[in-house]
C-alpha cells in the first residue's frame, strides 16, 4: 500500500497568506495512510489522561504494512 500525499496548507509570512505546499516528485513528509499503529496500551489510556511507561526496549508500535 503506497502513501497517498495529499497537498498541506502553510501560512506565508513574507505574502500574508495561506498557501498549498506541493512536491510530488518529493519524498513525502505528511502522508494520509500511517505505516505504524501504536499499541492498545497506549491507545486505551490515551484519551483518559493517563500516562504510559515504556521501557527502554519495549515495543510501542506495530507496523502496518511492508515499507514500499
Amino acid at each position: 500500500m503506497p502513501a497517498d500525499p495529499k497537498p498541506m496548507m502553510l501560512w506565508d509570512r513574507d505574502r500574508g497568506q495561506a498557501v498549498e505546499e506541493w512536491m510530488p516528485d518529493h519524498q513525502t513528509t505528511y502522508e494520509t495512510k500511517p505505516r505504524w499503529r501504536p499499541s492498545d496500551d497506549i491507545l486505551a489510556h490515551t484519551p483518559q489522561g493517563m500516562e504510559t511507561i515504556v521501557r527502554l526496549g519495549e515495543p510501542i508500535a506495530t507496523r502496518l504494512s511492508p515499507r514500499e
